[in-house]
């Protein structure tokens, strides 16, 4: 099976394309920051022709290529025949930056959201690996494992996140098989952020001593992967 399959079938289910019916779904609505997560989830979801489906990208100003971004997120709308509606924020600098960002990010979700919508967010099983861990770090639940929930209300829709099962890699792969074009965030290999030193700190380090602890969390958390 090529990465391409191997994707496809793990983010279009039957589960989920039933879930789509038995919601009423009426417009899929993708959070494309520009990243390659969200440009593989955008090329997927563009397969789906049963529902309208549109795009929203947050532009934080968090470094100087952030307009570029912007731009690169229109074009694309261009390429798949979207509607792409960009919103800039502001993102307060008191206390936590990621939190600040994400709060001002699922604002503009909620407002941008109607009756009837889907939000499809591109976060994959390393970041909830990832999410797992900080939680934990920062003394949040510990009653078992607790990550982020594949399927939540948001305003008066509903967000899904229909890639926690793939991992970062499998999504640069399809990526690549594809051809396709994504922007990278300079701020991703900064370990400043608490995310980015998990990323590139800690999970290294816990990967070199147990390699298969990033499959054992999943599995607790119900999201096991498919061994290839």
């Amino acid at each position: 099976m090529s990465e391409v399959d191997f994707v496809y079938e793990k983010v279009l289910t039957k589960t989920f394309m039933r879930h789509l019916e038995d919601q009423k779904i009426k417009r899929l609505v993708v959070g494309l920051s520009g990243g390659v997560d969200s440009v593989v989830l955008l090329d997927i979801v563009s397969e789906i022709r049963e529902f309208p489906i549109s795009a929203v990208h947050v532009n934080h100003h968090l470094h100087p290529q952030s307009d570029d971004y912007e731009k690169f997120c229109m074009a694309l709308g261009e390429k798949y025949q979207f509607e792409v509606y960009c919103k800039s924020v502001e993102v307060s600098v008191q206390g936590s930056l990621e939190a600040r960002a994400r709060e001002a990010r699922y604002n503009v979700f909620e407002r941008y959201l109607v009756e009837g919508d889907l939000l499809l967010l591109a976060h994959h099983a390393d970041d909830q690996v990832e999410t797992v861990l900080f939680r934990l770090f920062r003394g949040g639940r510990v009653r078992g494992l607790e990550g982020m929930p594949a399927t939540r209300a948001l305003g008066k829709a509903a967000l899904h996140r229909p890639m926690l099962g793939i991992t970062r890699a499998d999504i640069e792969k399809y990526a690549r098989e594809r051809k396709l074009s994504w922007c990278e965030d300079p701020t991703n290999g900064k370990v400043e952020a608490d995310r980015n030193y998990i990323r590139h700190n800690i999970m290294p380090v816990i990967h070199g001593r147990f390699p298969r602890a990033k499959k054992a969390l999943l599995a607790g958390l119900g999201r096991d992967l498919i061994a290839r």
